[in-house]
Parts: structure tokens; C-alpha cells; sequence
């Protein structure tokens, strides 16, 4: 390639909660970061412990990121967030060798993971250790012994350098293909920059709405109990949903108590609790769609088939009523509870939202969004975005 690279990956903590190690929850920290550059690894210790100085082995690092070329990484956000955070300088160019390798493989196998990845190109694989002796048990990687964390690190460097060799090896004759793979990392320092910067919410303005769709619920399902006459329904329940629409059975069950009573009839009858069963048969309001019968039992319930149903008016308006509470709860759901729920479980500071903006998902390559999507928010839920440039 041509270009001075250098090899890097971070280890740091936070295993144990929903952000997964992520540098945008503040509750996490970084312990090291290990280089290779010209066949030498090296660890720097950042924040393993909390009671040594770590500001020289940042400085030594910001040196040996300016003076490469080339920083090359498996997944480059997530250390490229890590980096930032601790003030080190944005590189020059990235190669992920995870976007690399996904675009090699015709963007087929969403989210390569190094371990695979690596053993293609003749690696033996990562260490495993950590994962089922420590992660796997509930404990932190700061609670690693420093001496496994140490050779775990230089495991991954190893994976890291053996995947990117490989792939360069593996594009030398396909300039074109290794011209697409150059432009779509250098794009995720742009998306990482995205993430980082996030998207301001009112979180309380996001919870207020939230109040407001979950009583229009309450008023949708009042008017449901209109037409049909039984509050047990339970309006998520797809099977229950076909029954009401298309006529059958719903069994519900309730818990009742009796007195029992022992054989011995010098002993008192007891109070005792019990399950019962209630078969309610429901009749047809509408008829089914030609081939939307389930296997499972039942005719399809899914939006797109409740909408092409010819029904009386009746039958449309409780058809009307169901997609509506469905899209109600959706939004509750995936945004106006969805969203602070993700706040308070990722730490998340400052009302800012960091969404993940995804490049080795899609097939056909785009862009792709979760945790939650930044992509596609609602037209209600946009209201609840601020500007910072005020």
C-alpha cells in the first residue's frame, strides 16, 4: 500500500453494561491501547488502575498516531470514539478491516467478527479466555488479571494485522474493488463523528408524549370494547386479534379458589386457588384474504393485510381502530419510551442521543442505523428534537 500503518485496538470496560464498552457511556474507561508499527506490538497502559498518571503514555501515543500514515482497525468506530475521547488526534486515513472484509464477501455476512475474519487469512483465531472465564461470568475487564488482558490485547493485534495482510494480499489485483473498500472506511470516520455527536433530545418532552399515546390507547381500546363486548382481549395478541376478525376461539384463564376439603373429615376445609378456563367463541366479522391462512392456526393479522380487507362499516372501524392502536404503540415503544429507556440504560449525558450508524449490515450497501434508528424517525418524535446552534 505504501502508506506508513499502524495496528490498533483498545480494551476497555464497561463488559457488563448495555453499552458494551462503549466510550460514549461515561461510566466506562479505558484501560489500554495496543499498537504494532513495523512488526512491533506494544501495550499503553491508560486507566487499567485508577491510581497511576496515564497523561505521558497518551502523549507517546499521540506521537506515534501522527507520525503514521494509515491506522488500521477491526470495527474503527468503536476506537475511534475511544480515541477522541482521550483527546487523541483524528488519523489521517483508516482502513476496518470489518468493512473490508464485508464488502469482500459481497455484503453477505453482516457484522464479521475478528475471530472468524482472521482465521481466513490463516490466523489462529482469538483468545477465548477472557470471554468464558471472566465476561461470561459477570465480571469486568478491569478485574482481568493484567498479564491475560496484556496477551489477550496482543492476540487481537496479531488477528488484526494477519486479517489486514490478507486482504491486502487478496486485492492486489482488484484495484477496483480495493478502491471502494479505501473510500467506504474513510467514510466511517465521518459516521463516527456522527455517533459521537449524537442528536439532542427533550427527554422529558419524549416522556410527556409518551402519557399522551398511552391514553389515546386507553380511548382506542374503550372503543373496541363497543364492538366487541369482552375487556379481555388482548389487542397485541395476533392470535387473539384473527379471532376477533375472523371469527374462532379465544381461551382465558383466571385463577378462582374453592374450599377443599380432606378425605379426613376430622380436618377443616381449606381455601385453596385454582386455574379455570373460559372458552369465549368469537363470530366472523370480516372475511379473510384468499391464502393469508396460517399455519399455525388463524389468518394473517400483519397491517398490510388488515388494510386490504372489504369489510362492513363496522368491521372497518374496529379494523381501523386495531392498526391505529398497533401504530400507537409502536411509536410508544420504539421512541417516546423507547429512547429515554436507551438513554438511562447507554448512560448517555446532555439529552444527546448516539444512535450507531451501521456499514456492515445492508446488502446493498447503504447506510443502516440502530440503538436505536437514527434514521427513520417518526414525524412526532422529530418534534422532540433541539439545535444546538441557538
Amino acid at each position: 500500500m505504501g502508506l506508513k500503518y499502524l495496528i490498533l485496538d483498545t480494551e476497555s470496560t464497561g463488559a457488563q453494561r448495555p453499552s458494551k464498552g462503549s466510550a460514549l457511556d461515561p461510566r466506562n474507561r479505558l484501560c489500554y491501547v495496543g499498537t504494532i508499527l513495523d512488526g512491533v506490538a506494544t501495550v499503553h497502559a491508560i486507566e487499567y488502575t485508577l491510581d497511576k498518571p496515564f497523561g505521558a503514555t497518551l502523549n507517546a501515543l499521540n506521537s506515534l498516531l501522527d507520525s503514521c500514515d494509515l491506522i488500521v482497525l477491526f470495527n474503527a468506530k468503536h476506537d475511534l470514539h475511544w480515541l477522541r475521547r482521550y483527546g487523541c488526534p483524528q488519523p489521517h486515513a483508516v482502513w476496518d478491516c470489518q468493512i473490508a472484509e464485508f464488502i469482500i464477501h459481497g455484503q453477505t455476512e453482516p457484522f464479521p467478527n475478528l475471530d472468524d475474519t482472521s482465521q481466513r487469512y490463516g490466523s489462529s483465531g482469538k483468545k477465548k479466555e477472557i470471554e468464558e472465564e471472566y465476561y461470561d461470568k459477570g465480571r469486568d475487564t478491569d478485574e482481568v488479571p493484567e498479564q491475560i488482558l496484556v496477551d489477550y490485547l496482543y492476540q487481537d493485534l496479531s488477528c488484526t494485522e494477519k486479517t489486514f495482510l490478507g486482504q491486502l494480499e487478496y486485492l492486489k489485483d482488484k484495484p477496483l474493488l480495493k478502491r471502494l473498500i479505501w473510500e467506504c472506511c474513510q467514510d466511517a470516520v465521518i459516521t463516527e463523528e456522527m455517533e459521537w455527536n449524537g442528536l439532542k433530545f427533550n427527554i422529558p418532552g419524549l416522556l410527556a408524549q409518551a402519557e399522551k399515546l398511552e391514553a389515546h390507547i386507553v380511548a382506542i381500546d374503550k372503543d373496541l370494547y363497543t364492538h366487541v363486548l369482552d375487556a379481555r382481549i388482548n389487542w397485541d395478541s395476533p392470535a387473539q386479534v384473527s379471532a376477533v376478525l375472523y371469527g374462532g376461539d379465544i381461551v382465558f384463564t383466571h385463577v378462582e379458589p374453592y374450599r377443599f376439603y380432606y378425605k379426613d373429615a376430622k380436618k377443616e376445609p381449606v381455601t385453596k386457588m385454582r386455574r379455570v378456563e373460559d372458552t369465549v367463541r368469537l363470530p366472523r366479522l370480516v372475511e379473510p384474504l384468499p391464502r393469508s391462512e396460517l399455519k399455525s392456526g388463524g389468518f394473517s393479522t400483519e397491517d398490510k393485510t388488515l388494510r386490504k380487507l372489504k369489510a362492513t362499516a363496522a368491521a372497518k372501524t374496529v379494523v381501523a381502530l386495531i392498526l391505529d392502536r398497533r401504530t400507537t404503540q409502536t411509536q410508544i415503544d420504539r421512541y417516546f419510551r423507547g429512547i429515554p429507556k436507551k438513554y438511562i440504560e447507554m448512560g448517555w449525558q446532555n439529552n444527546i442521543v448516539h444512535g450507531q450508524l451501521h456499514h456492515v449490515v445492508a446488502a446493498t450497501g447503504r447506510l443502516s442505523s440502530s440503538n436505536p434508528n437514527v434514521q427513520n424517525i417518526d414525524e412526532r418524535a422529530r418534534s422532540c428534537l433541539m439545535t444546538r446552534f441557538l
